[in-house]
């Protein structure tokens, strides 16, 4: 029986390079997850006092949260990616405000 050392070192050299490469992308795919939570109160800058009912939206995506009697509000998401999120508060009788945030990544 004859066995070709150098085509075997080949083919087991080719089966953990693919390994390895399969590995880093795990890993890389595994690390870009990124959660976005927004967690605030709004107040009226006239009054100081909360505002319940307000609109609070992440620009440019679907997503939108309303704060509570007590003005409080919890927006956020999962996403692939961190960025820095620009959150918009509306509500009658008020002007739209808008805010960049920066995220902690």
């Amino acid at each position: 029986m004859h066995i070709n050392v150098s085509h075997y070192l080949r083919t087991t050299f080719r089966i953990k390079k693919n390994f390895f490469i399969l590995i880093g992308i795990l890993l890389f795919l595994c690390s870009c997850d990124c959660q976005i939570i927004v967690n605030e109160k709004v107040i009226s800058s006239e009054t100081g006092k909360p505002i319940k009912g307000a609109k609070i939206e992440i620009v440019g995506k679907n997503i939108i949260a309303k704060s509570n009697q007590n003005g409080i509000f919890k927006i956020g998401e999962m996403t692939g990616v961190c960025y820095d999120p620009k959150i918009k508060v509306t509500y009658k009788g008020h002007k739209p405000f808008l805010v960049k945030l920066k995220s902690k990544s």
